[in-house]
């Protein structure tokens, strides 16, 4: 399976759907068809496969904000603690 083309696919389905188009050019229903593909998407990468190219590009932004996420609730609780504060230097 092309995860690209399949992420394509069910976008263009989708849009055609809120545009009212309830058939595509093929004669299926949109939003069958897009569920259709979601649920390609989700065996292919539940699978094991690689994420579509679009959704790859903003990987590392996702995981540099749930490692910022993390510190900052590490660091929250610990000065809840009384662990780190104004006159505790916070070590590593």
């Amino acid at each position: 399976m092309d995860p690209n083309e399949t992420l394509r696919r069910m976008r263009a389905a989708i849009r055609a759907y809120r545009r009212g188009e309830r058939l595509l050019v093929d004669g299926t229903d949109a939003g069958d068809r897009a569920v259709e593909y979601a649920e390609d998407l989700d065996k292919w990468l539940s699978g094991g496969g690689f994420l579509p190219d679009a959704w790859q590009a903003n990987l590392k932004k996702w995981r540099q904000a749930a490692y910022n996420a993390g510190r900052q609730a590490e660091a929250t609780a610990r000065y809840n603690a009384g662990q780190i504060g104004d006159d505790k230097p916070m070590s590593e």
